[in-house]
């Protein structure tokens, strides 16, 4: 099978590095630019992660987020029609709990949450899938690889304590990407995907310290938010047990702590 990639931030470069997947290089926003790529590289299935994805982006210019996510995907559907996997987040949800599964009722705290709901729901309406994610990480990561730098300098840092994520490896959550495709027409509607583990953001710092050696102490908790952030789901992540009863790969978070430490050698 041939699966076309749109979007080439850091998971479609990711996913571009894996057998049978092809970049397509056009606008989504521009419906000629669609056509003339796919009657070129004619995949057989496409994985849409064009968009906006910054939150703040989201936030400052909602209508530019609307114009690429929403009305994107649906060029994408026009041209392509109902094979497409739409990858969408977990701030489709409000974060008040992180127990959300597939058919948990969405209801997103920011323009980026709203601008996935009117992804999936062109998605849906045109016979497409979706795959939400929690939180992907690598060392790569603005906020992790400054709090690193830090602790390695023997630096304090501190960390939220009230936003919680399923944190994922990039790399596995692109392993989830990839079963997706692969088996897209056994598989249902939508589908959540991230770690089996639920943590917030300072106790997964910690662990991180811990593997990499660094002194723990160094790790303080923050427990206010930052006042000039967009709003984020606090609980984020979700449920994955259908991901697991589907036989997706399936990650703990010390897979993904030791995934990135390995980043480093």
């Amino acid at each position: 099978m041939k699966i076309g990639v749109l979007g080439n931030g850091k998971l479609g470069s990711l996913l571009l590095q894996r057998d049978g997947f092809f970049p397509l290089k056009c606008n989504i926003n521009q419906i000629k630019t669609i056509e003339s790529e796919v009657n070129s590289v004619q995949p057989d299935l496409i994985v849409n992660l064009a968009g906006v994805s910054s939150v703040e982006e989201c936030e400052k210019n909602y209508p530019k987020a609307i114009q690429t996510n929403v009305n994107g995907t649906e060029n994408l559907h026009k041209v392509f029609g109902h094979r497409v996997l739409t990858v969408s987040s977990d701030h489709v949800f409000s974060g008040k709990s992180c127990r959300n599964n597939e058919w948990s009722t969405v209801s997103p705290v920011n323009n980026y949450g709203f601008t996935k709901i009117g992804a999936e729901a062109i998605s849906y309406i045109n016979g497409g899938k979706v795959i939400r994610l929690s939180r992907t990480v690598s060392i790569e990561d603005n906020d992790i690889s400054e709090w690193l730098l830090m602790l390695y300098k023997g630096e304090k840092v501190y960390i939220p304590t009230f936003m919680y994520r399923n944190f994922i490896h990039r790399q596995f959550s692109v392993d989830g990407i990839e079963y997706f495709s692969k088996n897209y027409d056994e598989l249902p509607w939508t589908v959540h995907y991230a770690g089996l583990d639920n943590y917030n953001f300072y106790n997964f710092i910690l662990l991180v310290a811990d593997e990499f050696g660094f002194d723990r102490q160094l790790v303080a908790p923050r427990k206010e938010d930052n006042p000039s952030y967009s709003p984020r789901p606090r609980n984020g992540g979700f449920s994955v047990k259908l991901a697991k009863k589907l036989k997706f790969p399936m990650y703990t978070i010390y897979d993904t702590v030791l995934r990135m430490l390995k980043e480093t050698m």
